[in-house]
């Protein structure tokens, strides 16, 4: 979907990366349809880092599904990038993507 190499387990406990092995997590809680919440962190995070969380909710809309996407205890210095990161490398890629499904 985004067009970069990623694993993800289907399991509580279980690990996922994206682009490339950049970002790593672990999954926390997975409600088939519903949410999703992971451990985030990237490998510019320092060791000292907490991982951030991310949590993508799903709710049906008249026009689809609305995504709703929180991620926080980001470190600081990094926060600003993530505004632009997540438009830019998931949301416009996987509109992209589901859109081509709607066109068959």
């Amino acid at each position: 979907m985004t067009g970069a190499p990623a694993t993800a387990s289907s399991q509580v406990g279980g690990e996922f990366t994206a682009h490339g092995d950049y970002i790593s997590g672990i999954n926390l809680e997975l409600v088939d349809g519903e949410r999703v919440l992971q451990t985030w962190r990237t490998i510019q995070f320092e060791d000292s880092d907490r991982d951030s969380l991310i949590e993508v909710t799903f709710e049906v809309s008249s026009t689809g599904t609305l995504v709703t996407l929180r991620h926080w205890n980001i470190p600081p210095d990094q926060a600003e990038g993530y505004e632009s990161g997540w438009p830019n490398f998931y949301f416009a890629p996987m509109q992209d993507y589901f859109s081509d499904f709607n066109e068959e």
